[in-house]
């Protein structure tokens, strides 16, 4: 992708809002049970990561509220700035949680120092860059222990109900054989993933967190185990086993990641451009391609230099509203490549009028989601992925 010197948007990254929301989840997580597992010594070999995991491990164990939280930041933070984004909760969170090998080189070139679990499998091409830029592998698959190098630390991921990555828990006595095996690297935490989580009420999460359960009974060596999300904490407090960390992501941006918004969340990202021609169109006359909107009086249409390869996406096409002076309108016709067109009804808006596209005063991630038959992340994600991005409250 070419940086545009030009950018036809502006994301701002609130990051106050930010400190805001991991404040309500830190609350969340501090009313949680006590966790209940006691950490007894590692699965593989001891080195100082070890050391120093094993003595936050204690501390966790004897004050529940200082459970580890994991802030998973992968794909550009959802389109928030990784960079930005890990700078700003380092001092906050245990760990970092990273999509590819390759974002987790991009933050120890930043200087960020945390503990960075990559959830994505290894392969023989990345193998070496865990054990060179200090990153935790993911150990899904029995192939992983013999492809990984010597003192490599990483966490094991069963497959409770995702059916995606992961080990079956009916083969956790096995995967305990080849850990065993495997002792040059080193187990440092086990973790498994929820399916349904995103929303309070769901028989599936239960399910899968007595199934987790069942398979720490085969790794009591294993302190750091993790399955909750932000939708574990908020939906399904104390009715689940929460164990030792706490992974969260789309919380830390403002939203629940679900049809249900958490209370105290704020949206982080806020997108805005601006008119660059107003046009008259008269009844009858259509707008975009595919004439499928056409005016029904006299009036004025506003275009505006965004479109579906900015993050709009095309399934918004006569239902996206923006904002104008705090006002809701609605675009008319299908979203362009490159723009969108905006009716005005009978007023005339004068080009370089700001607009705001996500956010603020107009349509949130979870209303454009609802309306493109999507999800918060893929909106977040895509959302102003070409705009200038301006951090506020620093």
């Amino acid at each position: 992708m070419i940086k545009r010197q030009f950018p036809t948007s502006t994301v701002e990254i609130d990051l106050r809002a930010l400190r805001n929301n991991y404040q309500v989840l830190a609350d969340s997580i501090a009313t949680l049970p006590d966790v209940t597992h006691k950490e007894k010594s590692g699965l593989g070999a001891q080195d100082s990561h070890d050391a120093q995991d094993s003595h936050d491990a204690k501390d966790s164990q004897s004050t529940p509220r200082h459970r580890k939280i994991m802030a998973i930041i992968k794909r550009d933070a959802y389109g928030h700035g990784m960079r930005r984004i890990a700078k700003a909760l380092e001092d906050w969170v245990d760990m970092i949680g990273l999509a590819t090998v390759d974002e987790g080189i991009d933050l120890r070139m930043a200087g960020v120092r945390k503990p960075i679990l990559i959830l994505a499998a290894p392969n023989e091409q990345t193998a070496a860059a865990y054990v060179t830029h200090n990153l935790i592998a993911t150990i899904s698959d029995e192939v992983h222990f013999s492809m990984l190098m010597d003192g490599t630390r990483y966490h094991l991921e069963f497959d409770t109900g995702m059916r995606r990555l992961g080990f079956r828990p009916e083969e956790a006595v096995r995967v305990r054989q080849q850990a065993m095996i495997h002792r040059r690297l080193v187990c440092a935490g086990i973790f498994s993933h929820y399916a349904t989580s995103q929303d309070p009420g769901s028989s599936l999460v239960a399910e899968q967190n007595r199934a987790f359960q069942q398979v720490l009974t085969h790794f009591p060596e294993v302190s750091l185990r993790h399955m909750s999300n932000s939708g574990g904490i908020l939906f399904y407090g104390g009715h689940i086993e929460h164990f030792s960390m706490i992974r969260t992501g789309i919380g830390l941006m403002g939203y629940g990641a679900g049809h249900t918004q958490p209370g105290g969340l704020h949206p982080v990202k806020l997108w805005r451009s601006r008119i660059v021609q107003t046009q008259e169109v008269r009844a009858g006359e259509s707008v975009s391609y595919g004439a499928t909107w056409r005016a029904e009086r006299d009036g004025f249409i506003a275009v505006v230099p965004v479109g579906y390869a900015d993050g709009i996406p095309r399934a918004l096409s006569n239902r996206l509203e923006v904002a104008i002076h705090g006002r809701r309108y609605p675009i008319a016709g299908v979203v362009t490549m490159d723009y969108i067109m905006i009716d005005l009804g009978e007023e005339r808006i004068m080009p370089r009028t700001e607009v705001t596209i996500l956010g603020g005063e107009a349509m949130d991630a979870r209303d454009w989601a609802e309306l493109a038959g999507s999800n918060i992340h893929e909106i977040l994600t895509n959302a102003g992925r070409e705009a200038e991005r301006i951090y506020l409250h620093e």
